[in-house]
């Protein structure tokens, strides 16, 4: 008697997956090998024609100026508008922008952020070349400092992850010290009776200091210099902040050490990102790389 095999409604969609799996990676570069197991074979049926679909009208879009996929409406020039006017006319072009998909913001604030804005997207976003497609429940965002770098915004947000990441228990992450941090930072020198060694690894820093807390610290001073014309890899800037600090550590004996004074840390701006290159606080220091 000849066997004969009859595959399930399920097998019949588990292998048409695979046919559109294939055509996602050989026509759009899509690797989807390791989609979950859990998905039913209807679910991941549905999530790849999504991706099919996306792809398609994706590559077939045609580019345009912001300005032309807002249709080009008729906006205000920003030195006409009264000071009454603005944030008012500054709205109404963030709801032109969000309409079609688009969101504008900004990480800093700034003084008269709303005709300052508003000069920016009529003047400079709108010329910027995008895809003619809508992407459903989708938004292409466009933050302001990718255009105008605010280098003493970036540079006080680092400060704060660096004293936050070295003297606040909970925020401590070892994995992100050289990535993201610092430039890198083999070995912290540290000044207390609790370890052997002068200078000891951030993982042992943390080991040896399992709480430490900031009591205080001032306003840093600020100092920066960028420096124009430089070929990618180069230093492109330095900075310096100077800052008074209080801070505790206890000790894995249970020893509760305290610290105050001054505190310096030194920048670097390379690949148009700030890294730490030194740091110097009372008790504890990262020399310069």
């Amino acid at each position: 008697m000849e066997n004969s095999f009859s595959p399930s409604p399920d097998d019949e969609i588990r292998a048409e997956n695979e046919v559109k799996k294939l055509r996602l990676e050989l026509e759009f570069d899509g690797n989807f090998s390791k989609m979950s197991d859990e998905l039913t074979p209807e679910l991941e049926q549905a999530f790849l024609n999504h991706v099919i679909h996306f792809e398609e009208n994706f590559k077939n879009a045609g580019q345009c100026t912001i300005y032309e996929k807002l249709g080009c409406p008729h906006i205000r020039e920003t030195d006409t508008i009264p000071d009454s006017e603005i944030e008012q006319e500054y709205r109404n072009l963030l709801g032109l922008l969000n309409a079609k998909g688009i969101d504008f913001d900004a990480c800093a604030t700034y003084e008269n952020s709303s005709r300052l804005f508003h000069a920016f997207i009529t003047q400079e976003l709108f010329p910027v070349i995008t895809t003619d497609y809508l992407i459903a429940g989708g938004m292409q965002c466009f933050v302001y400092e990718e255009f105008v770098p605010n280098h003493l915004y970036d540079i006080n947000k680092l400060f704060e992850r660096i004293i936050d990441f070295l003297l606040v228990s909970n925020n401590r992450n070892e994995t992100r010290i050289d990535s993201f941090y610092f430039k890198t930072a083999d070995m912290i020198c540290v000044d207390s009776n609790a370890i052997d060694n002068e200078s000891i690894s951030v993982t042992e820093f943390f080991v040896a200091f399992p709480l430490t807390a900031v009591q205080s610290v001032s306003e840093p001073v600020i100092t920066f210099s960028v420096y124009p014309d430089c070929k990618p890899g180069e230093i492109e800037g330095i900075a310096n902040a100077t800052f008074t600090i209080q801070y505790s550590r206890t000790n894995k004996l249970g020893e509760t050490e305290y610290f105050t004074g001054a505190g310096e840390i030194n920048f670097e701006l390379q690949w148009s990102c700030w890294i730490g290159t030194m740091v110097d606080l009372p008790g504890l220091r990262i020399p310069s790389f």
